[in-house]
């Protein structure tokens, strides 16, 4: 039998375009020397994209560009923006998708990996070639209010889509519920 549930949406982390770096228009001007883009989140692409419209540019900087993909949800997205992906791991993980470049690809491709600043050097270490640009930061949330605790309070069950939300909110609730 099926057991009727109700569900809150929680973020614990926050997406930012990064206020010290972000992508300039000299950046955009050097996706000229990169043969392969790899997105690695959903995230990523939006902050991309962003920066790319607000720079002035469109898709076009990307012809001839092959595009990969850290797996299928980030897959969809790029198709959001027009754009198909070339690669995309079977095994949906950074070291599949830095397995995947490896095997595929010769010793002179120039690889661009676009990822968070929370981004473990996984891919780096599998693509040594490999250039990355911070595009998006992920910010903890600050506080969770009342009525998130309560909810929370409440629950069955807590899930969780990153490690990043996980060390968040553990932090915010360390500072509501006291140690015992």
């Amino acid at each position: 039998s099926v057991i009727p549930a109700t569900s809150s949406v929680i973020p614990a982390t926050s997406s930012v375009i990064p206020a010290k770096a972000g992508i300039s228009s000299a950046d955009f001007n050097a996706l000229a020397n990169f043969d392969i883009l790899a997105f690695t989140s959903t995230n990523g692409v939006e902050s991309f994209f962003r920066q790319l419209f607000a720079a002035g540019y469109d898709v076009r900087v990307l012809a001839g560009k092959k595009i990969a993909s850290v797996g299928k949800i980030t897959e969809k997205k790029l198709l959001e923006y027009g754009i198909r992906c070339d690669y995309v791991p079977e095994d949906h993980t950074g070291e599949g998708l830095g397995r995947l470049l490896a095997s595929l690809l010769v010793d002179h491709s120039r690889i661009l990996l676009l990822q968070g600043n929370l981004a473990d050097d996984t891919l780096l270490k599998l693509l040594p070639q490999a250039t990355r640009w911070v595009v998006y930061e992920t910010l903890p949330v600050a506080e969770l209010p009342e009525w998130k605790r309560e909810a929370v309070a409440g629950a069955d069950a807590v899930v969780f889509a990153s490690t990043s939300a996980v060390e968040n909110f553990s932090a915010v609730l360390s500072n509501v519920i006291p140690a015992k």
